[in-house]
């Protein structure tokens, strides 16, 4: 089973502290290390919707550990880059300052923005009203899983099924929230998953919404089709040709939920996670990568069982996560789940039951881990029994006040971007050969940048 890893960025401006609107002159300045490094690995770094943002791709891959070095000699290229500008990658998931992002003018978006808005807009400029300026501060990580069933008979057996509700299972790592401010405000150790699924798409569940646990593969691809179906008839409804919505939505859905069957790419999209340091990043993945390899239908070939919903969220309900009888292994019912991803955006690791259900999670996806992911698993754990996440760092620099001033806010973000070297000194012990490949092909693309 091969997966694949997306990462976003936000991008700021050091010398005049605030977003940098200059995506477009990174990627084209990537050009620069196609000799040394083939086009196929700069082309892996796209814009996304606003200007503010660039978005890291990576090649599929059985072995997770290809994909984080893949993903690390890009997140390195873009670093050298953006010097030249005096620009930062920050890695959090929402920057906490007031800003309005500036959004690309293809059609896509206009349709969305005015969708979201429930209006048609007047201009392709964002406004501050729209839903999706919220949406232009929220930088997440997307986790791919390979389905090996082609499209067309995914209904036919348990695989798109039982891989698309453990990744409702992985949504709860948004605990490990790197961002407790969004704008300028703290309501959330998540406040890109509060502000994002519950606020750009409070009013779209079937679009934007954690979806329920899923009886058949059937159901499965009926939820996306019926959230595709409701989101052209919101376009119709506001003048919008129902052909040209058609063709928009055609190949990618009009789903952007914590979990969606990617059409695509027929992957399992794992979307929930907060874009973090490149150490936690990689530790993050590498967990949900290990759970879901249990999975494979060339491995253990698990399939799961939902646990009586009947009580509510408790200490015994957690504990029968993850366990195995035969061959199914106990999952959470929709009701379960969807109160432990709320917990998991407010409170983050200090809630208790988050706290607990996160180590079963972690026993579970280490059991029949290779050794050589240990430290994936060590480091993220360290951080889950420290109450050590990005979130909480700041919120401690803070003593968890409501509002920042414009101060505090830049102040955050260069503290965040000086942590990265640190996160980049992790990542070098433990993939010493991408930078003594880095060192050797390009000195300039040196930890000391």
């Amino acid at each position: 089973m091969k997966f694949g890893l997306e990462s976003e960025k936000h991008l700021f401006n050091l010398t005049k502290n605030k977003p940098s609107g200059g995506v477009f002159s990174f990627i084209d300045a990537l050009s620069d290390y196609n000799r040394f490094f083939g086009k196929d690995v700069t082309s892996r770094v796209t814009n996304e919707f606003v200007l503010n943002m660039v978005e890291i791709g990576t090649l599929p891959s059985s072995d997770p550990m290809e994909i984080i070095q893949d993903y690390l000699l890009n997140l390195m290229l873009i670093q050298t880059v953006s010097i030249r500008e005096d620009v930062a990658l920050v890695p959090l998931a929402a920057l906490p300052m007031d800003f309005l992002p500036h959004m690309i003018p293809k059609w896509p978006y206009y349709v969305q923005n005015s969708i979201l808005s429930n209006r048609k807009q007047d201009s392709w400029n964002m406004e501050n009203s729209s839903p999706l300026k919220r949406a232009g501060n929220c930088a997440g990580i997307h986790v791919h899983v390979e389905l090996e069933t082609a499209p067309e008979f995914l209904f036919s057996n348990r695989e798109l099924q039982d891989k698309f509700n453990m990744g409702l299972m992985m949504t709860p790592m948004i605990a490990f929230g790197s961002s407790p401010y969004f704008f300028d405000k703290h309501e959330a150790s998540s406040m890109r998953g509060l502000s994002y699924y519950n606020g750009v798409y409070a009013d779209e569940k079937l679009n934007g919404g954690l979806p329920p646990v899923m009886a058949s593969s059937a159901e499965v691809l009926e939820y996306f089709q019926t959230g595709i179906n409701t989101w052209i008839d919101r376009g119709v409804a506001l003048g919008f040709p129902r052909e040209e919505l058609s063709q928009l939505t055609g190949k990618k859905g009009a789903n952007w939920n914590p979990v969606r069957w990617n059409r695509a790419w027929n992957t399992i999209e794992i979307r929930c996670l907060d874009s973090d340091s490149i150490d936690l990043d990689a530790a993050k993945f590498i967990w949900m990568t290990g759970a879901m390899n249990r999975l494979d239908t060339k491995g253990e070939n698990f399939t799961c069982r939902v646990i009586d919903a009947r009580e509510d969220l408790s200490e015994t309900v957690i504990d029968q996560c993850f366990s195995i009888e035969g061959s199914e292994v106990l999952i959470l019912s929709s009701k379960h789940i969807a109160d432990l991803f709320n917990r998991a955006i407010t409170a983050g690791v200090r809630d208790e039951l988050v706290e607990r259900y996160l180590n079963r999670l972690h026993d579970f996806a280490v059991a029949r881990a290779p050794k050589r992911h240990y430290w994936a698993y060590e480091h993220l754990l360290t951080v889950l029994r420290n109450h050590e996440t990005s979130s909480e760092r700041i919120l401690a620099y803070t003593n968890r006040c409501g509002t920042l001033t414009a101060t505090q806010g830049i102040t955050i973000v260069h503290s965040a971007i000086k942590e990265q070297k640190k996160s980049l000194r992790i990542m070098q012990n433990a993939f010493p050969d991408v930078f003594e490949r880095l060192k050797v092909s390009h000195p300039e693309l040196s930890l000391h940048h």
